[in-house]
């Protein structure tokens, strides 16, 4: 039975760093498809170190198909020897009428050989956006889904989640049962659920003490 959640966020995305006017060109080929900054990629080294020093074992490595949470859940997925399964319904999060979708499977595959072929991902995003309240829905069904396969498999006690901000806060809210919780979510922070006595429970809520420069990019809602 599924026992422990980790929810992490991305890390720093390399659009973020762009000076007006300069443009980037992104390996999936989509203009909303950034990968990791350098100081991104070192965030997922940092977070996969504590996870291995830590002797944290995950039992499975869910990721959102973007490029920059896939990059991040390579390095750790490379750091304990793990696949990535890449679940669109930790997707990042659209309003309505600017829906852009991921690169496929496939694809991902060629750039992340650790990304599970086949996978068919719990949900997949409604192609015309979402409101707060769809997010919300849509997580819900999403973590309850994954929780119960979870508890159907065997020897599942403890997995990741690699999602965006948005994604991140509403995952956690729903493992929990609040949608008014307030859910620290920095770039490559930790934030841990674990079941206690068929409750789930928020332990850690946004850890960044294992990143050099602790909390940054913090986004909450």
């Amino acid at each position: 039975m599924l026992e422990t959640i980790y929810f992490t966020r991305h890390g720093q995305r390399s659009d973020w760093l762009l000076k007006p006017g300069e443009t980037l060109t992104y390996p999936t080929g989509l203009t909303h498809d950034p990968t990791l900054s350098d100081h991104g990629r070192n965030q997922a080294r940092e977070l996969a170190a504590y996870l291995a020093t830590n002797n944290i074992k995950l039992d499975s490595l869910y990721a959102s198909p973007f490029y920059r949470t896939m990059e991040t859940a390579n390095v750790v997925a490379e750091t304990l020897d793990l696949q990535i399964l890449a679940e669109n319904g930790l997707g990042e999060w659209f309003n309505v009428g600017c829906k852009h979708a991921p690169a496929p499977l496939e694809q991902l595959h060629s750039y992340f050989p650790r990304a599970h072929l086949p996978y068919n991902p719990i949900r997949i995003p409604s192609p015309n956006g979402e409101t707060l309240q769809d997010l919300h829905d849509r997580l819900s069904s999403v973590m309850n889904e994954m929780i119960s396969r979870c508890d159907e498999a065997d020897n599942v006690n403890t997995i990741m989640t690699v999602g965006h901000a948005a994604t991140v806060i509403a995952g956690v809210r729903a493992v929990i049962g609040d949608r008014h919780a307030s859910v620290n979510c920095g770039t490559c922070t930790l934030t841990v659920a674990k079941r206690i006595e068929g409750k789930w429970k928020l332990i850690t809520n946004g850890d960044a003490s294992f990143l050099s420069k602790g909390e940054e990019n913090n986004w909450a809602f």
